[in-house]
Formats: C-alpha cells, sequence, structure tokens
C-alpha cells in the first residue's frame, strides 16, 4: 500500500447522486480481462475474499482546479458517499443495480459560472466496488440505462480508457451544444464523466468530443493509479480544448 493521506475539500454538499443520459454499449481494454480467481479462506472456503479497501472515490475524481484545462477550471460541485476523514458524506447510492458492494463514492464538478447561461462544465462521479466482480455488475446496469437515453455514440480506441468503457451523447448531431458521457470500469472503479463545452463539437475534420476524451483519459490512469495502490495524480491541466 503507497497512498498517503489526502484531504478533500468540499465545495458543495447539495449534491446527491443524480439520474444520467447518455453512453453507449462496446469499448473494453486490449485483451479481454481474465475473471477474478476464488481465494480461499478459513471463514469461507472456496468463495473469493473481499478485495481490500484501496483508495476512496474521493481522491480518484480530480480534487484541484489545476488539474483541469481551461475554460473548466471553476469548482462548482462535490460531494461523497460515505465516511471521510471523519466527515460523512451526503451523497446517496440508491439504484439496487448500481449500489451492490460499494464502499465509496464521489462527485466533482468544474466549469465556468455556475449560472451563466453558457456556462460549460465537467462532471467527475466514481464509485469504489469492494470487488472487481461487483463493479462490473455495476457498470453493466449504468450502461444499460445510459445508452438506452442515447442518440449518438462515439468509436472509442482499445486500451485507453479502462477494462470497460462506452460513450455516447443523449443529443442528436455532433454540432450540437450538448452533454457528452464516458462511462468507464478499471478494476474495482466505475467512473462517469458528464461534459457540456463547445470543446466537444465536431467541426469539419476535428475529431470530438476533445474534451470528453481527453477527461477520460485522465480520469481512466486516476482509477488506474488508485486500482494499484498508488495515489491518483493523473492531470488534464496540458490539455488545450478547442472552442
Amino acid at each position: 500500500m503507497r497512498l498517503k493521506p489526502v484531504v478533500f475539500a468540499v465545495v458543495g454538499l447539495s449534491m446527491a447522486l443524480s439520474a444520467c443520459g447518455g453512453a453507449a454499449p462496446g469499448g473494453g481494454g486490449d485483451k479481454p480481462e481474465k475473471p477474478d480467481e476464488p481465494q480461499q479462506s478459513a471463514s469461507s472456503p472456496g468463495l473469493p475474499d473481499a478485495d481490500k479497501h484501496i483508495a476512496p472515490a474521493a481522491i480518484v475524481v480530480p480534487i484541484i482546479p489545476g488539474l483541469l484545462p481551461e475554460p473548466l477550471k471553476k469548482p462548482r460541485d462535490s460531494d461523497f458517499y460515505g465516511d471521510l476523514q471523519g466527515t460523512k458524506g451526503t451523497m446517496k447510492c440508491t439504484e439496487a443495480a448500481r449500489c451492490e458492494g460499494v464502499v465509496s463514492g464521489a462527485i466533482n464538478e468544474y466549469g465556468t459560472e455556475m449560472f451563466d447561461d453558457g456556462g460549460e462544465y465537467a462532471r467527475f462521479e466514481v464509485w469504489e466496488y469492494r470487488t472487481s466482480i461487483s463493479a462490473r455488475g455495476a457498470y453493466d446496469a449504468w450502461e444499460k440505462e445510459i445508452s438506452g437515453k442515447a442518440k449518438g455514440f462515439y468509436a472509442l480506441p482499445k486500451g485507453r480508457y479502462g477494462d470497460q468503457y462506452s460513450a455516447s451523447t443523449p443529443v442528436a448531431g455532433e454540432k450540437k451544444m450538448g452533454e457528452r458521457m464516458l462511462l468507464a470500469r478499471q478494476g474495482k472503479y466505475v467512473g462517469l464523466i458528464t461534459t457540456f463545452t463547445r470543446a466537444d463539437i465536431a467541426e469539419g475534420s476535428k475529431p470530438g468530443p476533445t474534451a470528453l476524451l481527453e477527461l477520460g483519459k485522465m480520469q481512466a490512469e486516476r482509477m488506474r493509479q488508485a486500482d494499484q495502490g498508488n495515489a491518483p495524480s493523473a492531470s488534464a491541466a496540458h490539455v488545450q480544448l478547442p472552442g
């Protein structure tokens, strides 16, 4: 275990687990993931032991505005599920299919002015599970719900966003302003990124959605670092967003 204590600054405790709309089927890593192998234990022979609690979701979501590219640097909302450093968050987990095996959860949102009609934002949501088996079940439940509302899907390169991943939008047309969403699982973590920014509007030969995919790389790396027992440190501050 190489994680160090991390202070989590709560900038708002009003955000509960919100309903989502949009993400897509498909995705995955470079090669199929091997199923978890059962481990023998004296108390429950033949049953897999729960993986140890590695890192709470609240340090996997980007917790420092400086990790984000312009213009998505202004903290807008933040919350977490469970206890963190002696404080209990107000975030809820109420969907049975997604909450089975949940250990912790967190959400952070960054963007421009909160109530500006032209405001842009990126919202990061991560859930930590007891085992990768629990996380796979939650990912499947998220994907089923989100893909049912999608009007557009994005093809993602293999191996970039986790063990499982998919991306879509509930908006019809790549040139329309609207939410873009990327759902991903890495080990025991499931993350959902939602962006609403001009950087995701496809124009000409520009590949899109730029903000969603670049922030998705950062989030996937942070989940990977946490799953390996390291303090999440991946950043997207170097990213130059169009628009």
